[in-house]
């Protein structure tokens, strides 16, 4: 999300729960009660997003902006429905984290953001970032056999295929305890992969079938 960093008083924000009866009016200038289970953007005085579901109007981005404050973050999809959901406000931003965005894209993210108004507004990039991020996420392997894809899929496909398949999408895999079987890790982009089944619809998608 862009703020106009002139808008941003004490020129920090931090994220935090929402106080009682506090107010914000969000860019569809709409004035929004909150309350302590809403995660808030805020700067030192007051509210200046609604985290996950869209920003406010008080630090929008506007034709005088003349320095912008970018910030990029991955909230949690049940907090966020459960705002979006309490206050009836639907937002572009609010479907994307309520289908999981990686934590690991935020960094990603937010330097394409700088390099592109650099390069195509003429903007000046400010040195440095704030991470508040704890660590990297370790994802556990998912187990797939070739038989467990054959069940679901009513095709026969060798592990070969399937290891070729999940590799071109950037998934990484090692031997399973037989000859028919990988353990597969999802690469960090694709915070939708839980199960096998998510796995083989993958594979399906890949190589097609009958």
């Amino acid at each position: 999300h862009a703020f106009d960093y002139h808008q941003i008083r004490g020129k920090k924000i931090i994220i935090r729960r929402a106080k009682e009866g506090e107010v914000l009016v969000t860019l569809d200038g709409a004035r929004r009660v909150l309350s302590p289970d809403m995660l808030v953007i805020a700067d030192r005085e007051r509210a200046v997003a609604i985290a996950g579901v869209m920003g406010g109007a008080d630090s929008e981005v506007t034709e005088q902006t003349t320095a912008i404050f970018l910030e990029a973050a991955s909230f949690d999809p049940a907090s966020i429905y459960h705002t979006g959901n309490n206050l009836g406000l639907p937002s572009e931003a609010r479907m994307r984290f309520e289908r999981g965005i990686s934590p690991e894209l935020t960094i990603p993210a937010l330097k394409r953001a700088t390099q592109l108004l650099v390069q195509l507004a003429g903007g000046k990039a400010a040195k440095g970032l704030i991470d508040a991020y704890p660590g990297k996420q370790e994802r556990e392997p998912i187990l797939l056999s070739t038989g467990r894809v054959s069940s679901l899929l009513g095709v026969d496909f060798s592990l070969d295929q399937i290891k070729g398949a999940l590799a071109s999408l950037g998934f990484d895999y090692k031997p399973g305890a037989s000859a028919s079987e990988v353990r597969v890790t999802a690469p960090y982009w694709r915070s939708d992969i839980h199960l096998a089944e998510d796995l083989i619809e993958e594979v399906a998608r890949i190589i097609g079938y009958d």
